[in-house]
């Protein structure tokens, strides 16, 4: 085979390399938890975490929801009457640090911090939600050093929550 035809089957199985990888990008996958939707993508796959009512996960991030009715909070001995007072309730009995500040995402409140868990950091995104009279956390972790790529589609995942 001559040079040319070498350099014009590279380059043509070169361009079609890059076209297969551009459409395996993820697709959005909707889940319904609890009254509760949220857009994430087909990268996530259903598991369980202890003391969470849902739990996905792929190979970098972890998703998680928790709802409690305001009735439960109350029998845990918490005064929240307000979305604000949720999330620093949430911060206040869950070891999270106190430096952490609650902000103001629209149609939620959240908060950011990292946590080492035996020996590795991992970031945090905790969102805050509530819908009649029940309260939802939703937690986006990943590792650390992955945060700062991951933070906007958290974000976008948050954005998409609603309640039925």
């Amino acid at each position: 085979m001559s040079r040319l035809k070498k350099l014009i089957l590279m380059t043509g199985m070169s361009v079609m390399l890059v076209v297969s990888l551009c459409a395996c990008g993820a697709e959005p996958m909707t889940i319904t938890e609890e009254g509760m939707t949220i857009t994430l993508t087909d990268e996530f796959t259903e598991s369980t975490m202890a003391n969470a009512d849902w739990y996905y996960e792929s190979d970098s991030v972890l998703v998680m929801g928790i709802m409690e009715t305001r009735d439960e909070l109350e029998e845990a001995g918490l005064e929240v009457n307000s979305l604000r007072d949720y999330a620093e309730a949430v911060i206040d009995t869950n070891s999270i640090p106190a430096s952490v500040s609650v902000k103001d995402g629209g149609d939620y409140m959240y908060f950011e911090y990292n946590m080492v868990i035996e020996d590795v950091e991992f970031s945090y995104l905790s969102c805050v939600y509530k819908d009649v009279d029940r309260y939802w956390m939703i937690n986006f972790a990943c590792f650390a050093d992955e945060y700062d790529e991951l933070k906007d589609s958290f974000f976008e995942w948050a954005d998409s929550v609603e309640f039925n």
